[in-house]
């Protein structure tokens, strides 16, 4: 064990629960590779380094490699609409590119926040898109940044009909096998898979198994399960040509360009972020079960990878902790923590629409108890306005605009943010 990459899960992960794995690796280093807790709690099956996890929406890069392979045979250009591709999908006169579906520019609704997301239900891939396709759209294409997975679903769709192939036939023999990634598929609950870990999830009563998910929905923006070996393997392989071109991979991480010429930190399946003025390419991932964070830091050649069957896990702080170990770096410093009024601290309660999705923020005890990065993380006072989550003082929260029922909007700050910075505005007040 190294024990400055060790310590980080030190009060993390609970021996004799659900845990994490994580990978390191720097330059032509060795790479450490380490698991902590149980893969299957039931049986006291502990992580190792070679432990299956699903990755959730680390899938999407995955997903936009296999799609500049194709642009790369000539089969495809980004700046193709749905329907040159997929003729039967409705609304040409809403110009959807390849493009946009990559960098969620699309406006097409998210169908797992829908309502009615059949969560249990084995659907074909012709049944996922007709979940959404005939519904109206949230913006025009190219106006805004909002996070999709029915785009994946719809590049998966568009992969399959160019290749000819199912999706994950065609990461198994373009993708998977060239690079020897032997530990890594789409990962359907039916087949035995060696080292496969349980997924679970904190409930009112502790630890208990997650919710069920049918592994036909997630498809192309969330399906796959891997290790951080292979996830290590993959994501230098993929920055060094062995995957795609130098051009593609350029492609793959450029900020989006919006039509009103700002910039999106999202590109092809990977973000573009700052941490401590370096770059990050990263992505994270969450399923039923199971979170995952992977980055490489370019100036450093690092790359860290942590996958976690625990869906409640705190993936953020863990992985920008080894991020600084590794570096050297150190942690943020806490200011100091101050006491404010009750009726300060009840001008910040309340409930707030973000791009997050709602939040209802409580007043309790002389600080304020929030539902990120975890249900019931607590933020002290640093400021009558400003507030520190208590086990990572880089994620602020700071309240602006007073009005009668309290402050109007909340600002969150993380240190590269999944996490950028994002803001929500009051929707209720506490009763």
């Amino acid at each position: 064990m190294n024990s400055k990459f060790e310590a980080v899960m030190e009060g993390l992960v609970d021996r004799g629960g659900p845990g994490a794995a994580m990978g390191v690796r720097q330059g032509d280093q060795a790479p450490y590779l380490a698991g902590f807790g149980l893969a299957d709690v039931e049986w006291g099956a502990t992580i190792s380094p070679d432990t299956v996890f699903r990755i959730g929406s680390i899938t999407k890069q995955f997903t936009a490699a296999a799609i500049m392979l194709l642009v790369e045979d000539g089969k495809l250009a980004l700046d193709d609409t749905i329907q040159s591709v997929l003729a039967d999908y409705p609304a040409p006169e809403r110009r959807v590119t390849i493009r946009h579906l990559l960098n969620h520019t699309s406006g097409i609704k998210n169908f797992n926040a829908l309502p009615t997301f059949p969560e249990r239900t084995d659907l074909t891939l012709a049944e996922v898109i007709g979940l959404f396709k005939d519904l109206p759209p949230d913006f025009a294409p190219g106006e805004r940044y909002v996070y999709s997975n029915s785009g994946y679903v719809l590049l998966g769709a568009v992969i399959e009909a160019l290749s000819g192939m199912t999706y994950r036939a065609f990461l198994l023999e373009r993708i998977f096998r060239p690079l020897r990634m032997r530990q890594t598929r789409y990962l359907y609950d039916e087949p035995i898979i060696a080292k496969r870990a349980r997924g679970y999830r904190v409930g009112a009563k502790g630890i208990e198994n997650a919710r069920t998910m049918s592994m036909t929905l997630p498809h192309a923006a969330g399906g796959l399960g891997s290790t951080v070996g292979d996830l290590l393997t993959w994501t230098h392989a993929l920055r060094s040509g062995q995957v795609v071109s130098a051009q593609s991979y350029a492609a793959m991480i450029a900020p989006a360009r919006l039509n009103d010429g700002s910039l999106s930190e999202y590109g092809f399946g990977l973000m573009n972020l700052k941490f401590r003025d370096r770059t990050a390419i990263m992505h994270a991932g969450g399923i039923n079960g199971f979170v995952a964070m992977m980055s490489h830091f370019k100036e450093d050649d690092l790359a860290v990878v942590v996958l976690s069957n625990l869906e409640n896990f705190p993936v953020e702080r863990a992985h920008l902790a080894l991020a600084r170990r590794a570096l050297d770096l150190p942690d943020a410093p806490a200011r100091p923590r101050i006491a404010i009024a009750a009726d300060d601290l009840g001008r910040c309660a309340g409930q707030y629409q973000l791009d997050l999705g709602p939040w209802t923020i409580v007043a309790h005890d002389g600080a304020l108890t929030v539902p990120f990065p975890a249900p019931h993380s607590r933020y002290a006072p640093a400021a009558p306005n400003e507030f520190e989550f208590v086990d990572d003082p880089e994620i602020t929260l700071r309240f602006d605009q007073p009005g009668e029922a309290g402050y109007q909007r909340v600002t969150v700050q993380g240190p590269m943010r999944w996490l950028r910075t994002t803001t929500g505005k009051r929707t209720a007040t506490p009763s």
